[in-house]
């Protein structure tokens, strides 16, 4: 497909926030988030919301504001870290919105993995497009977190938001085909399968370098 790429994007927050300028007065560092990331405020997943609702949110609203119907998308990737349920994949809840149609035949899967997990749901996309495998119809990436933290001193890595991306070829925003991939293991968020709330122990000095 020619120019693969992103099409178009929208993206949900909850309305539960603070601002970004009390967070920066509580742990006395001005301007930390406000300039440093041009944060004006910092969202929180209410108990009417998670990873699934919010990606429901965002990926109704792009097809909505895209005039594209569910049948228009041939592959939906999803990447999160906060799965709702260990059984199954975020994208199966999705795919509720697809039976009215009675169109379930959406490649995908998640990729669940911290930060990375959706910057890999969009290049797994922009790779269906190029290759032999693509149907024609367009791709769905839905990233969506409610980041969680216990410690108040960790008040900067918490938020919650999901974003949703339309790729397909002819985009605005057109991918190269090549990129450069780094992984390693860290210690730095840890979430022990088996508890029973959702806050991560994190490791400062690791997460930081």
């Amino acid at each position: 497909a020619d120019e693969a790429g992103i099409v178009a994007l929208d993206y949900h927050a909850p309305s539960l926030c603070v601002r970004a300028t009390d967070v920066e007065r509580f742990h006395g560092s001005p301007g930390r988030y406000t300039v440093g990331r041009g944060q004006e405020l910092v969202t929180f997943a209410s108990d009417d919301e998670d990873a699934v609702s919010m990606a429901l949110s965002a990926l109704c609203r792009l097809l909505a504001r895209s005039e594209l119907a569910f049948e228009d998308v041939g592959r939906l990737e999803c990447g999160t870290e906060s799965s709702v349920d260990r059984g199954k994949s975020t994208k199966s809840f999705l795919m509720s919105l697809f039976e009215a149609t009675g169109d379930l035949d959406v490649q995908g899967a998640d990729t669940v993995n911290a930060c990375y997990g959706g910057t890999n749901a969009l290049l797994s996309t922009r790779n269906w497009i190029h290759g032999p495998g693509w149907t024609g119809r367009y791709g769905a990436v839905v990233c969506s977190d409610p980041a969680v933290h216990p410690d108040p001193a960790q008040l900067a890595g918490v938020g919650a938001s999901a974003v949703s991306l339309l790729a397909g070829p002819r985009a605005s925003l057109a991918m190269e085909t090549r990129c450069t991939t780094f992984v390693k293991h860290a210690w730095d968020f840890y979430r022990p399968v088996g508890w029973s709330s959702n806050d991560a122990l994190v490791d400062v000095a690791v997460a930081t370098t």
